[in-house]
């Protein structure tokens, strides 16, 4: 029983006061168990830096095709140029020569 008296002085009183303890415990609580807890937060986190690193890739990509394109429609020879290219298209008095690498 002495043991026990002892021990119980021997504890800062801050942990001895029933507030402080509810505190404790709802703190807790909110970091580990709650359905926001810090390790659920942190995901989140990760996964969103993850869509927005997404999000400015393609945004880039989309700004390059918008440039290529209007480069492409304003000039005839280079629209002319992607079609025999890109679609194997030709004019009436060519001949198509396609050559693939193996």
């Amino acid at each position: 029983m002495k043991k026990l008296i002892k021990f119980y002085h021997s504890i800062p009183s801050i942990f001895k006061n029933k507030y402080a303890l509810l505190f404790l415990a709802f703190g807790v609580y909110m970091l580990l168990f709650a359905k926001y807890d810090v390790p659920t937060l942190h995901k989140s986190r990760k996964a969103l830096n993850a869509l927005k690193d997404k999000q400015y890739f393609y945004e880039t990509k989309i700004q390059e095709i918008r440039e290529y394109e209007s480069a492409l429609f304003n000039n005839q020879e280079a629209l002319e140029r992607y079609a025999r290219e890109k679609y194997m298209m030709k004019k009436d008095d060519e001949d198509l020569f396609v050559f693939v690498k193996k």
